[in-house]
């Protein structure tokens, strides 16, 4: 009994991380408004200028559709958005993106919720992005108004005829694989479940009413069980 409740709470914690593998990779978007920079996803964009007070150079850090990984030298905090000196670095701001906006060959956003000042205010990123058909991504540095540092971004990806941002193969008509994998799924569990309660009450005990008709009842019935046991047996074990 012990290894069959083991082995069955493996399952059941094999398919609930399955799930949300697939939800997660589903999920995945990088838009402001409408436009869309899926093509920017991953890439770290970077800019220098000088320091205001002479002694070094900034180094700024930008991520469009996620939190900048591996984090910069020196920084410890998990962000989109860094300033990197010499003496050290400060988040900018955090994901999501806040007060995102578009029109025909612009778009802006901020982040917010950095690192403090001395005074306690919270420091924050404000991103003008413009129309180049000509560059990929090039970030530049325009400003710090406490608690908003400003940049504009040229990109070839906010014009009105940008062009498409790359993505997985398509299936029959368009449909991407996340989407055929739902339909598969959900299709095949409206036939597990039916087919499960005809068989069940029809052939194996018709006189099961409710619950106990559903297909392999005891198995799903303890599945949150077994789960929590799952999530034991791996991380306490």
């Amino acid at each position: 009994f012990c290894v069959i409740h083991t082995a069955m709470s493996r399952v059941a914690l094999f398919l609930v991380c399955a799930l949300v593998l697939v939800a997660t990779t589903v999920a995945i978007d990088c838009k402001v408004g409408d436009k869309d920079l899926s093509a920017l996803a991953g890439k770290t964009l970077q800019t220098t200028s000088p320091d205001p007070s002479g002694t070094g150079t900034f180094t700024w850090y930008l991520d469009l559709c996620g939190n900048i990984t591996p984090t910069p030298t020196g920084c410890s905090a998990s962000g989109p958005a860094f300033q990197s000196t010499s003496t050290g670095c400060k988040l900018l701001g955090k994901l999501p993106m806040a007060n995102a906006k578009s029109t025909a060959d612009t778009a802006s956003f901020d982040y917010q919720g950095g690192d403090n000042y001395s005074s306690g205010e919270p420091r924050s990123v404000h991103i003008d992005m413009t129309c180049d058909k000509t560059a990929e991504a090039t970030l530049a540095f325009v400003k710090e108004a406490k608690p908003t540092y400003s940049f504009t971004l040229a990109t070839k990806y906010v014009c009105a005829d940008a062009p498409p941002p790359p993505g997985p193969p398509s299936g029959p008509s368009g449909i991407s694989p996340g989407s055929i994998f739902c339909i598969v799924f959900y299709v095949g569990l409206a036939v597990y479940i039916g087919v499960g309660i005809g068989l069940t009450k029809g052939v194996f005990n018709k006189e099961a009413r409710g619950w106990e008709m559903f297909p392999n009842s005891k198995f799903w019935g303890a599945f949150f069980s077994n789960l929590w046991e799952g999530i034991r047996f791996t991380f306490c074990c």
